[in-house]
């Protein structure tokens, strides 16, 4: 590991660590989805389902809070999230 690699983890491991210690995983996911992807990076949800592999109408669903499967609901979560981190790479 080079040094410029082990200092973009100790620059982000605040945040995994402590940053959203009160936020639940959905709603961190929801947040990172409005504020990050779609009003930051302009990306559609249209867009979003298919990066992530998810059907549209299931993630516009998650956004508004309406119940989907908790299958669905897990791979929303972990995909937005990883989504986030490629797309905030330095």
């Amino acid at each position: 590991m080079t040094e410029d690699e082990r200092e973009r983890i100790a620059y982000k491991l605040p945040m995994l660590n402590y940053g959203f210690a009160e936020i639940k995983p959905k709603e961190r996911a929801q947040l990172i989805l409005n504020d990050k992807l779609i009003e930051e990076y302009k990306l559609s949800t249209s867009n979003i389902a298919k990066i992530i592999n998810v059907e549209e109408k299931d993630l516009l669903d998650f956004m508004k809070n309406i119940p989907v499967k908790k299958d669905f609901e897990l791979e929303i979560c972990v995909n937005v999230i990883m989504l986030s981190f490629i797309l905030n790479q330095q």
